[in-house]
């Protein structure tokens, strides 16, 4: 699982349909979903949106990019959907993420974000 922890980290801004990772660890899809649910402790799609919205998050908290462009670099095929999954997970809209952690991110780099959402890769 670690291979295909790597995999997903180095190419989170694209599809990887579950049948590609699947192969890179030698299993089955349903076989795999259990193996990376056990050692990862949550689901391939779970953890690509965690991962998106950190990175998301960090972008938003130390850079002036645009939101669309945000939103294309971390995956999210539009803006809305960027937005509706940036608030489901932090509670904040990109915009409001983005005032609020601005000054303090600033300060510390990507500490802040690291507090704000939940690791990935804590299992």
């Amino acid at each position: 699982m670690e291979r295909v922890r790597r995999v997903i980290e180095e190419r989170f801004g694209k599809a990887l349909p579950n049948s590609g990772l699947a192969r890179v660890a030698g299993r089955s899809v349903a076989g795999f979903e259990r193996a990376f649910k056990r050692h990862i402790g949550t689901t391939p799609a779970r953890y690509f949106t965690e991962l998106r919205v950190r990175e998301a998050a960090h972008l938003l908290s130390q850079t002036d990019q645009r939101r669309d462009d945000i939103a294309a670099q971390t995956g999210f095929p539009n803006r809305a959907y960027f937005s509706r999954v940036v608030k489901h997970v932090t509670a904040e809209s990109p915009a409001s993420f983005r005032r609020k952690h601005r000054k303090s991110s600033q300060r510390q780099g990507r500490a802040i974000v690291n507090c704000l959402i939940p690791s990935p890769t804590a299992a």
